[in-house]
């Protein structure tokens, strides 16, 4: 495989295999987070308007919905928190534009070095690999930094 066929391998790797999976990772977590938002707000309105229109007599039977309905939506607020959804989707969403970004940067390096030597094309392969690694690392480093050992809220100062 001559250099020139590696960078055209390594550009289609970073189209199809990477982007394709930040924007998955990002569009699972946008998903969830907005599902689980909608919910939680969902349920605490229903529980206010069933508080809101039930009588003295009504109460008794209204009274586990009540109580059920306001619990699941803290149960929703505390996965959002503790799963840290929103940081995993901000943490993707930044993976994803890097991605694109160095996609830019290859393409824009592979036409400027078309009819350059084989040791500028290797130069441009070698530093676009190197890139590539430092996002990964990048994201591997932000992910498991987010939770504790037990995956309980780690507060920082």
């Amino acid at each position: 495989m001559t250099t020139e066929e590696a960078l055209d391998a390594f550009l289609s790797e970073l189209e199809n295999d990477y982007l394709k999976w930040y924007e998955k990772a990002q569009f699972k977590w946008l998903s969830g987070y907005v599902v689980l938002q909608v919910s939680a707000l969902f349920l605490g309105f229903i529980a206010t308007v069933i508080a809101a229109l039930i009588d003295q007599e009504g109460f008794g039977h209204w009274r586990i919905a009540l109580i059920l309905l306001p619990l699941i939506s803290s149960l929703i607020g505390a996965i959002l928190t503790q799963a840290k959804f929103s940081d995993m989707l901000r943490l993707r969403e930044e993976g994803r534009i890097a991605i694109l970004d160095l996609i830019y940067e290859a393409n824009e390096g592979i036409q400027r070095t078309r009819q350059g030597s084989d040791e500028a094309k290797f130069a441009l392969f070698a530093e676009l690999r190197k890139k590539l690694m430092d996002i990964e690392r990048s994201q591997y480093a932000r992910s498991s930094g987010l939770w504790t050992k037990d995956f309980t809220v780690k507060f920082e100062k």
